[in-house]
């Protein structure tokens, strides 16, 4: 394929019942498509697909077009502008205060980052919300990393102090409700791809240094789902809370996988350099 490509040719996806077809109209100009799907395909003005976007989703699902459906594309109620109270400078210099380890300080930009790719899909308004929340969704870790289940707890004294709002505080406590039943369950679309992303990019991350090309450009679908199987391979991410967050968003974990690959694709430092070995 190239990036003129239109439709493509692979395995095809085995999906529970028939979903009709939702594309964007730039899609349905397309006379090829309606030939293909005929009555089945309904046009979503607002879908938020491209057709670049959605051809390298597919890729990372193995080859397939994948088309967004009523289950994967749900269009929810816009949220009005949240305030996170503080910059993107001082959450960073937040973390960078609680946190020495250079790897914690990846992990929160890996989340931010992922975080905002689909904050420009879902919430654009409020990009910079989803970002500080990723940011700094594991704050107190480092410094309590022996009580799980008061994770966020200690987080949320040391938020309020450096200016952070209480919906700030609550999205991030709310990606460690199955920890603590007492602190919030994901509710806002933000809180559950937060849930459901945060454990899994960082399998993805373990996974990418394994690989001879140490990059996350050319891996798929298909390699996650056997680190994923494989529950001695990042013994410490938890694939229950993956597999919840999946379910929370409607998802099947094949989709979740190749979405959060994309997000990470699209920040990934070699992203404009990438060339896959020979």
């Amino acid at each position: 394929f190239g990036r003129g490509s239109l439709i493509g040719y692979g395995p095809p996806l085995k999906r529970r019942g028939s979903p009709r077809v939702r594309i964007s109209p730039a899609w349905c100009r397309v006379p090829a498509l309606r030939n293909v799907f005929g009555a089945s395909l309904e046009v979503s003005p607002a879908a938020p697909c491209s057709l670049w976007g959605e051809f390298q989703r597919s890729r990372a699902m193995g080859g397939a077009i994948v088309f967004p459906s009523e289950n994967t594309r749900r269009e929810e109620a816009p949220v009005s502008a949240l305030s996170a109270g503080m910059t993107r400078d001082e959450a960073f210099a937040l973390l960078a205060e609680h946190n020495k380890d250079p790897f914690h300080i990846e992990h929160g930009e890996t989340v931010e980052q992922t975080m905002r790719y689909f904050a420009r899909e879902y919430d654009p308004e409020n990009e910079e919300f989803w970002g500080i929340v990723g940011l700094l969704h594991d704050l107190d870790w480092e410094e309590h990393d022996d009580e799980p289940e008061k994770h966020t707890l200690y987080a949320a004294p040391l938020i309020e102090a450096a200016g952070g709002t209480p919906e700030l505080i609550r999205a991030i406590q709310s990606h460690t409700s199955d920890f603590n039943p007492d602190l919030p369950k994901p509710e806002l679309q933000m809180e559950k791809i937060l849930f459901a992303t945060e454990e899994l990019t960082g399998l993805i991350g373990a996974a990418i240094v394994m690989r001879p090309s140490k990059s996350i450009m050319d891996f798929n679908v298909k390699s996650l789902k056997k680190k994923y199987k494989d529950k001695r391979f990042a013994a410490g991410v938890s694939r229950e809370v993956i597999a919840s967050g999946a379910e929370m968003l409607g998802w099947e974990l094949d989709e979740l996988f190749a979405r959060t690959i994309e997000a990470m694709q699209s920040f990934a430092p070699d992203r404009d350099t990438f060339a896959a070995a020979e």
